[in-house]
This record gives C-alpha cells, sequence and structure tokens, in this order.
C-alpha cells in the first residue's frame, strides 16, 4: 500500500491511522539550585561539575521542562479481545473534521537558567517478556581488495528476502524458499512437517501478497517436499556448492521464527560439522544459527546468499537429557538438488491465470491480505450496472488503497471511482466513492429483494485531479463501525461504517453514477492493495500513577511498527500533567512520545540511540482546547502518522528517522514537575 506523499503503501497505510486523536505538549519547570553546603564532599562536587556540563533539552518556544532523570514502565498484561470501537463511533463527529490552524504559542516568562539532567532512557519491561527484534547481522570485512569487491550481508539479505517466503496452513506457520520459476509459476523448496496433513495452503511472499500453494510431492524420509504458486513475477535463488563447506564456515538462517508478524527472522553462526544422518537418509548440515520452530523449510545461506540447506530440526538435550544449545541441522543441499526432480515433476493443478486466484475468507484470521493488483474497468454505459474488480477476499476490518489514472478530464464529462467493501452475497455493502466534481460520497446499498440506496456522508476535496489521465490515490480504513478516508496523502474525513459491519468483499469500481460513464472510455488502476487489521489490546482502562522522578506507562505488550491506538483520558486536577502514547519503542534510547500537557499544547518527541536527550520534532497549541475527558488516537504507517484528538486531525508527523518494530503504550509523567495522575480508558491497539 502506498500513500501519494508517502514512499510506499503500507508508507502512508500501515500513513493512515485508525480512527480518532492525539496529542502532546511540554511544560517546562526548572529543578530548584542546590541548598548551599558549608563543605561539601568530594562526591557532591563532581555530581555538581557533571550537572553543569550536561547540555540542556532542544530549545522550544516555552521554557524547556526538565526531563526525567530515571524512567520506570508499568506493565499491565497484554490481552487479545474481540472488542470493536464503539466507544469511537460515540466520540466521533458526524461532519467531516476541519483542522484548525495552529496559532503561535504565547510567549511564556523566561526561568532562570539552570541545568538541565539528561533524561534516563526508559526501562524494558521485567515482569513481562518483551519480544526483541533480530538485529541485522554486521557485514564482516572482505580479507583483502579485489577488484569486484563484495556486497555487505545487509545488502544480500535485501536480494533474498523476496525468495523465502511463509508457508501458513492453519494455525501452523512454516517457510520456504523460492528455487525455479517457470513464466508466472514458482517453485519453493520446503520440509515434508511444514505441509504435512494441511487442508488450506497459503503462501505470502514479500511479508505481503498471498497466493494458494500446491504440493506438488513430498518425502517423508528426508522431511523435504516442493509447493508451487501461481500467479506473478517470482524471483528464484539458486544452490550453492555443499559439498565444499567446511567446519568453520560462515552461515545464514532464514526463516520466519515461531511465526511473529512481519519479515523473515535472520540468524548467523558457523558450520559445526557436515555428517551423513541415517534417520534422514541424507547429507546434513550442523550449525549454530539458531534455528526456531517456524523456520523449518527456510533456507541455509552462503555469504553470496545461495542455498546450501534446508533447515530441518534442532536437538535441545542430548540422548540423556542433558541440555543443549546451539545444534541446528539442514538437510544439504546436495541431498535436495538430487530429489528435486521427483518432487517437482507434478504438474501445478490448475491452470495459470494473469490474476491471483480467490482466496477463502480464512485470510482474515491469519492476519493475511491481497495485492498489489493493476487492471482497468471498461466504461458501458447501457449495461445498469457498476463495473467492478473483486479482490476475491472477505474482510471486516482493513487498510485497502489505490492509484486510480482518470479516464478523461472533467471538463469533458463526468466520472467516479472508489471501493465497494463488506459486500455480502445478500446484496449488503458499503461504497465510498470520489468524483470528477472534486465531491466524495458514503452510501449503504442493499441490493435484495428490499433494495435500498441510503447517503451517509458526502463532502468536498481539495486535493484532487480532475485532468486527462491526472492520478489520485485513495485509501481507506476500516475497523468496526468506524472508517478513515484519505486521499492523494492527505486525510479527509472520518467515516461511519456503522450501518454494515460484517465482513465482506471488497472490490474497486468505476461509474457509481449514472452519467459517470462514457462509451469505449476505459478507467486504469494500480497498485491495488488490501491488509487486514487486527485487534491486538483492549479495552483497558486504569491510573497513570506518579511516582517521584518517573515515567509511568501502561504497556499493551503488543511489537508493532504500524499501530493504530486509541484512548480516551480524564483530566486531573491543575495543568502540571501530560498523557499521550509511546510507540516504536524496541530498547532503551530509542522511542518515540506523542501527547498533549495540561496547558493545552501538544507535541512529539523522539530518542534515538546516540542520544540521552529527547529531540522535538513537532509542537504546537491545541486549538480548540481540552475538554475534562479526551480521545487520542495515533495512526502510524511507515514513514508517516497521523495525530488526532477529540476526532480533530493536530498533525500529520515524520517518523522516517524511527522504523523499528516497538512496544505500544500510554504514558504520563514525562516531564518532572508533571506530578498529576491522569485515568485513561477505552485504551484499543490494532496491527495491520
Amino acid at each position: 500500500m502506498q500513500l501519494a506523499k508517502i514512499p510506499s503503501i503500507l508508507a502512508l497505510i500501515l500513513a493512515l491511522t485508525l480512527a480518532s486523536g492525539l496529542a502532546v505538549a511540554c511544560a517546562r519547570e526548572s529543578p530548584p539550585a542546590p541548598p548551599p553546603t558549608p563543605t561539601p564532599s568530594i562526591e557532591e562536587i563532581v555530581q555538581a561539575a557533571v550537572a553543569t556540563a550536561m547540555p540542556p533539552v532542544s530549545p522550544t518556544p516555552t521554557p524547556n521542562p526538565t526531563p526525567n532523570l530515571e524512567a520506570t514502565v508499568e506493565v499491565r498484561s497484554a490481552t487479545r479481545t474481540a472488542a470493536g470501537m464503539a466507544a469511537t463511533i460515540a466520540a466521533m463527529p458526524k461532519p467531516p473534521p476541519v483542522p484548525t490552524p495552529t496559532p503561535p504559542p504565547a510567549p511564556q516568562p523566561e526561568p532562570a537558567p539552570t541545568p538541565t539532567p539528561t533524561p534516563v532512557p526508559l526501562p524494558i519491561p521485567i515482569s513481562t517478556p518483551t519480544p526483541v527484534p533480530v538485529p541485522t547481522p554486521t557485514p564482516t570485512q572482505p580479507p583483502a581488495p579485489t577488484a569486484q569487491p563484495p556486497a555487505s550481508l545487509s545488502e544480500m539479505i535485501k536480494r533474498v528476502r523476496p525468495s523465502v517466503v511463509r508457508i501458513q496452513t492453519g494455525s501452523k506457520t512454516g517457510s520456504g524458499a523460492i528455487f525455479d520459476t517457470e513464466g508466472a509459476t514458482a517453485y519453493i523448496i520446503t520440509n515434508h512437517h511444514v505441509i504435512e496433513d494441511a487442508g488450506q495452503l497459503r503462501v505470502i511472499v514479500n511479508d505481503f501478497s498471498i497466493y494458494p500453494g500446491t504440493v506438488l510431492g513430498t518425502d517423508s524420509v528426508r522431511d523435504l517436499a516442493v509447493v508451487s504458486i501461481c500467479c506473478d513475477s517470482f524471483k528464484k535463488l539458486s544452490f550453492g556448492d555443499p559439498a565444499a563447506l567446511e567446519a568453520g564456515d560462515e552461515v545464514i538462517s532464514m526463516g520466519y521464527a515461531l511465526g511473529i508478524q512481519g519479515e523473515a527472522s535472520i540468524t548467523r553462526g558457523i558450520v559445526s560439522a557436515v555428517r551423513y544422518d541415517q534417520n534422514y537418509d541424507s547429507v546434513v548440515i550442523q550449525t549454530d544459527a539458531a534455528i526456531n520452530p517456524g523456520s523449518s523449510g527456510g533456507p541455509i545461506l552462503s555469504i553470496d546468499g545461495d542455498i546450501l540447506g534446508i533447515n530441518t530440526f534442532r536437538l535441545d538435550q542430548s540422548t540423556s537429557g542433558r541440555a543443549a544449545e546451539g545444534i541446528g541441522f539442514a538437510i544439504s543441499g546436495t541431498t535436495v538438488s538430487q530429489h528435486i526432480p521427483v518432487l517437482q515433476a507434478s504438474p501445478p493443478a490448475a491452470t495459470p491465470t494473469p490474476t491471483p486466484p480467490p482466496l477463502s475468507n480464512t485470510s482474515q484470521s491469519l492476519g493475511l491480505g491481497f495485492g498489489p493488483m493493476d487492471g482497468q474497468l471498461h466504461h458501458d454505459p447501457g449495461d445498469g450496472f457498476i463495473e467492478a474488480q473483486n479482490a476475491n477476499v472477505s474482510l471486516a476490518d482493513f487498510i485497502v488503497s489505490a492509484t486510480f489514472i482518470n479516464p478523461y478530464a472533467a471538463a469533458e464529462s463526468n466520472w467516479d471511482y472508489g471501493f465497494i467493501i463488506r459486500a455480502e452475497p445478500t446484496g449488503r455493502a458499503i461504497h465510498i466513492v470520489a468524483s470528477s466534481r472534486r465531491r466524495w460520497s458514503l452510501k449503504f446499498r442493499d441490493t435484495g429483494s428490499a433494495a435500498t440506496s441510503q447517503e451517509i456522508a458526502s463532502g468536498r476535496i481539495n486535493n484532487f485531479d480532475t485532468s486527462e489521465n491526472g492520478r489520485n490515490e485513495l485509501w481507506l480504513l476500516a475497523s468496526g463501525p468506524c472508517g478513515m478516508l484519505f486521499i492523494n496523502g492527505e486525510f479527509i474525513t472520518f467515516l461511519n461504517l456503522s450501518s454494515h459491519t460484517a465482513p465482506g468483499e471488497i472490490s474497486i469500481t468505476t461509474g457509481n453514477h449514472q452519467d459517470a460513464e462514457m462509451p469505449n472510455s476505459v478507467t486504469r488502476f494500480i497498485n491495488f492493495n488490501g491488509i487486514t487489521l487486527g485487534h491486538d489490546y483492549g479495552p483497558a482502562a486504569g491510573t497513570l500513577e506518579h511516582i517521584p522522578g518517573k515515567i509511568s506507562v501502561h504497556s499493551s505488550g503488543v511489537w508493532a511498527r504500524d499501530p493504530v491506538a486509541e484512548a480516551n483520558f480524564t483530566n486531573p486536577p491543575g495543568d502540571n500533567w501530560d498523557y499521550g502514547f509511546l510507540i516504536r519503542h524496541p530498547e532503551f534510547n530509542r522511542l518515540e512520545v506523542v501527547a498533549v500537557t495540561g496547558d493545552n499544547r501538544w507535541f512529539h518527541y523522539t530518542r534515538n540511540l546516540d542520544s540521552d536527550q529527547y529531540e522535538i520534532m513537532a509542537e504546537g497549541t491545541l486549538q480548540p482546547g481540552l475538554q475534562p475527558t479526551n480521545q487520542l488516537t495515533l495512526f502510524a504507517l511507515k514513514d508517516a502518522g497521523f495525530f488526532f484528538v477529540n476526532g480533530d486531525l493536530i498533525a500529520r508527523l515524520d517518523l522516517s528517522h524511527n522504523q523499528d518494530h516497538g512496544d505500544v503504550g500510554v504514558i504520563s509523567g514525562l516531564f518532572k514537575n508533571h506530578t498529576a495522575e491522569p485515568q485513561f480508558q477505552n485504551f484499543n491497539v490494532w496491527t495491520p
């Protein structure tokens, strides 16, 4: 998915936000001057010198607050519920919100200069296990200069990643590698135990595109299988020379360890031994590169990115029961190459077609999506139908986007295009349409026995290209009764989807109005994408308690890069408080905070691995001001974020500096003088 103003699709999707608001501001206070001491100790002299030498927090138009010296995390257990977003709709304004310009902050009196203590990183929760992202291995230095130096390890991984696939069979996850292609068909080597007894087989390529898999052949003794998928342009990996392997040679393991959502995991190790295993009737490669459940079927690679073997099993203990570590095994590429011709001999079960085959409703429970797809919709003004192309998925909560190419100029005639979502066989569906009249509309239609059509809302589009061959990108986020519409990277409006919340098919359309088609014309579309949106946490409630010298965080336990988070906060007495969201927090000294303060300001702070100070990315004054209870929503998608307060878009955020997956939580007490204790309710987190 891509936004026009965000580099990639799941660059504004996951550049959209799910449905409400968030805000931030910074209250400033200087700590009191230390009391004079007649005869300071050496320790006190050293502490005073260090405090004086520390650099202050980046200057802002108002006095800088003093960040906390220490930080702790208040952790709540993450629980998954099926709760929706009813609270969002209750707080959501019916007319389309209009962002209000942010006036400059009122001048504040300058406090007496004092040294600003450096904030200490937020600690990782201890009571709840926190997933740790696998770092990209550091490339080794090439031995001696050559005419063509080898590519770095990270470049090799980027090159091979499209060829390492996730294999999903119901609730079980495994891995595989594309080793051959023939036209629009790809052939995948994996383990027999990955696909054994599989009812439906889904293969996910590039962590997004989904294809039904066909098992061509299996070998239970050697634990090998070949699967085919169709139809697209796939990339394959070559086999290396396993016979040349020696103990101590470096290898890379790649696969979907533990079935964790997102990219394949990378581990690095050496060849411990190469030996024949009679149980598998195969030559096996023993390695200390970590191999975990879910990695099965993934490749062991050379530093050049060639397949040396297929991950198969590991040993956790000896035959006598003694614990063992770092003992994993892969079926050698020598054995794999010898048996592939037999495994691959069966032809694909279906004739290749130019578009991906239909997917069943299980795609929703697997957290999957569809696309990207390109195509064209032929106008036929006389057929009395809306021209549409179905994505062949049935979803209720998702993010969908597409770029449309205008068939002709608006001055010549009218045209429209958009999406039909949650379409049921009974005829119930929701239509979201943008037209050459620079208008958007939301309709509920039921084409059943009692045909009805109800326009729920409509409005104007300002940033819309109506020229011939002009392009417009539409993004739609839907979750339960709530939705958001983005056009060309800008937030347009919240959508009330409560008229129909059941799962249904998604289609791309044109000719929604009677006068919106011309004979012999074509509306083209590109990058038609969709991905499901899962409700991963909430609704949760609690109090962000103040502990002197500490930051209060209620963690959802959700580990994500592109979350949609919402919560309702109740203001404590006075104005010495702040509250908001913490996202992309994988470890110490790495986080994003987007929040509001009691003096009606909002802010976006970041802190990276190389600094002990918070950096102000953006801030401003809230107009209108905060209410006694406020709904905050944050939607992060790759390089961009959208922050809402009480249904109003407050800011579009730059997140390009931090692309980490990390914890999602609500936060309070970022500044030392903010001691009041806000309450939160309806804290929910959704992720693609």
